[in-house]
């Protein structure tokens, strides 16, 4: 057996379960198509040529599923009303600006468009605290060990710092503490840990003659992340880890009064033991203390000594804080709501906040929790393998805003408005989680660079030879999946929306000027694709929400002749096409360029593929993966990669 055909038997015998996602990629082809290279001039707007081409295209869009376009209105509490967008007439439409979004991508695809300028050029961030195919290298930098403490063993991040971070005007610098390092089988960690567990058993046996009773004081005045009266057993799933024996006494639960925090405090310590915590003032040792998030009921604090202003303090380059500030932006909605701002960046010099980091390989590492997100090696646009134009069709039509290249779009799209209006209304109002699928998962949206071949080997950000997998399109669907993106109960997050039936019909306008008939053709084959093809618009598309049917009805050109006419003044100067010739006129300068039918290149059959209405794939071919059944960790433990767009299909039909 093959090495290749190896890797796939071992993967499938690994993967038992359910492997996807409510999306996947069209590979972005390193060629691109540029105007110069084939002797194509992109018009002037001002010209006036018999050859180029003005009009307007009239097309209606049927909901094949029902659809949601946010408006954009918010309530009193800023939190989105989920209401369907309306003009300022009150009218229900699709807004123009969406229309072009979905048919440039598609130009960009269909037209092997130069997309750079899509690409942000950003490291993204990471954690792996238990698998993955980041799991050793994320532990190495932290330097995870077990290390042996007299007659047990304890995990210990040999090389997690801890420290103070200040804003000086437009920078970030970190002050080191007082205490330079605790004790010899720690390696770097100069701050303590003292178990939740430890404090409240104390405080059970010795009430306010406690060391710790400070804690448990209205003049502190946090919450603990366990009520004081708790009763610890240990975790069934998890020897020499402990929890509530009751779970009203874990105040972390969901919607729980817990929110992490710090504050100064006095300590007393004997070698590497917390033995006492009071207020600031009250004991021998000055310093923070520390509490995080509540994730898996974790029960630590953390001692942090006193600051250092003395030494030197290290700073933090401009790019990695905003690395951080744009990775903290994209999980903020992750986080239990009030904590954002423990997790987030000092926002004036009078605030000094404690944190943990790291100094390694000649990097520096940053967070506020030990176990901290760290910067991947490479920026995402590493991955970026496509050849750069000046002018390409999608520049040429588009227009682009980029600096001794701008130029003005030559196309108009306009609001798509409900038809027969007075017949509509909008749905009962539907609550989903609208997850984002995000950058940070490498086995989705990244893969080893190795053209034309199935990738067999997992790469994340932190190797040189990952490339990024393409345009991300989400499948179609035949039906609203009514099991995903459920809310478990009691549940206050998710997005509340108001979406029109299926079967609702749009009626909307493209206006374009002079456009080479090539061009046209391509901007008329965007619009509907082919005869079996539907898209999707709109929020909660990974649910089945705003599959439509685009469906061109006519295609009107202005006459050049007849409207300057000095003989015969018209009324009328325009007439009317059928659109499918100018379809062909751009395939067949793709296939003077490809020296093949466009339709025979792998990108193309995959996008149409994902487009086909006779192919779609069952819902639970194409969810979002459980993490309450393990799908996700079983996958990301075995490093398995996300399905082809073939392969699905594949599998979908087969069922059938």
């Amino acid at each position: 057996m093959g090495k290749t055909q190896d890797s796939k038997r071992i993967r499938k015998e690994k993967q038992k379960g359910y492997v996807g996602a409510p999306y996947n990629f069209i590979p972005i082809v390193k060629d691109t198509y540029d105007y110069e290279k084939n002797k194509k001039k992109r018009a002037d707007h001002d010209e006036m040529k018999e050859e180029l081409l003005s009009g307007c295209i009239h097309y209606t869009i049927e909901a094949k599923t029902p659809i949601i376009v946010d408006g954009g209105e918010k309530d009193s509490n800023d939190i989105s009303t989920g209401e369907f967008y309306k003009d300022v007439k009150g009218r229900y439409a699709i807004p123009g600006s969406s229309i072009r979004g979905l048919v440039r991508n598609n130009a960009q695809i269909l037209s092997f468009s130069d997309v750079t300028e899509e690409i942000d050029d950003y490291k993204l961030m990471y954690r792996s605290v238990a698998s993955g195919a980041e799991k050793d290298y994320y532990n190495g930098i932290l330097g995870a060990e077990s290390v042996k403490n007299g007659k047990s063993r304890i995990s210990v991040l040999k090389n997690v710092k801890a420290g103070y971070i200040r804003k000086n005007e437009n920078y970030y610098d970190i002050y080191s503490t007082k205490l330079d390092k605790i004790g010899k089988i720690y390696g770097e960690r100069n701050y303590y840990v003292i178990s939740e567990r430890e404090v409240i058993e104390d405080y059970h046996k010795y009430k306010q003659k406690s060391q710790f009773s400070y804690l448990f004081s209205d003049d502190f005045g946090h919450v603990m992340q366990y009520t004081e009266d708790c009763e610890f057993i240990e975790d069934p799933k998890s020897k020499n880890h402990y929890i509530a024996k009751e779970e009203r006494m874990f105040n972390g639960a969901q919607n729980g009064s817990y929110l992490p925090y710090y504050d100064k405090v006095s300590y007393n310590v004997n070698e590497d033991k917390i033995t006492a915590i009071n207020a600031s003032g009250k004991l021998e040792k000055e310093g923070c203390i520390l509490s995080s998030g509540a994730m898996n009921k974790k029960k630590v604090f953390y001692i942090i000594p006193e600051i250092d202003e003395m030494k030197k303090a290290k700073s933090i380059p401009p790019n990695d804080v905003e690395t951080f500030r744009r990775d903290f932006e994209n999980k903020k909605t992750q986080l239990v709501k009030g904590s954002e701002e423990f997790f987030n960046l000092p926002e004036n010099s009078d605030d000094i906040k404690p944190v943990f980091y790291i100094d390694y390989g000649g990097k520096r590492y940053f967070g506020f929790t030990p176990r901290l997100r760290l910067f991947y090696g490479y920026n995402v646009k590493k991955g970026f393998k496509q050849t750069s134009t000046k002018i390409d069709y999608c520049k040429a039509m588009f227009g682009t805003s980029v600096k001794k290249n701008q130029y003005k779009s030559r196309l108009s799209f306009q609001d798509a408005y409900v038809c027969n209006e007075e017949d509509v209304q909008e749905m009962n109002s539907v609550r989903k989680i609208l997850a984002s699928p995000k950058p940070t998962s490498y086995l989705d949206y990244i893969e080893k660079e190795n053209e034309n071949k199935r990738k067999e080997f997992i790469v994340t950000y932190n190797d040189k030879d990952f490339q990024l997998r393409g345009f991300k399109q989400y499948w179609l669907k035949k039906e609203i999946d009514e099991v995903g993106g459920r809310l478990r109960e009691n549940e206050k997050v998710g997005s509340v929306f108001s979406p029109l039936p299926k079967g609702t019909v749009f009626s909307g306008k493209v206006r374009f000027h002079n456009l080479q008939k090539d061009e046209l053709g391509l901007l008329l084959w965007s619009i509907a694709l082919n005869k079996e093809s539907e898209q999707n618009i709109g929020k909660a598309k990974a649910y089945g929400f705003g599959r439509i049917k685009i469906t061109i009805n006519k295609l009107e050109l202005f006459d050049l002749e007849d409207a300057y006419n000095l003989d015969e003044f018209s009324f009328k100067p325009v007439k009317e096409e059928i659109g499918e010739s100018y379809i062909q006129d751009f395939k067949e300068e793709m296939k003077r360029w490809l020296k093949k039918e466009i339709e025979e290149m792998p990108n193309i059959q995959d996008f149409f593929s994902m487009k086909d209405s006779s192919k779609i794939p069952g819902n639970d071919q194409t969810r979002y993966m459980s993490i309450d059944n393990d799908e996700y960790q079983e996958r990301v433990n075995n490093n398995i990669p996300l399905p082809t767009i073939k392969e699905v299909i594949e599998k979908g039909t087969k069922k059938k």
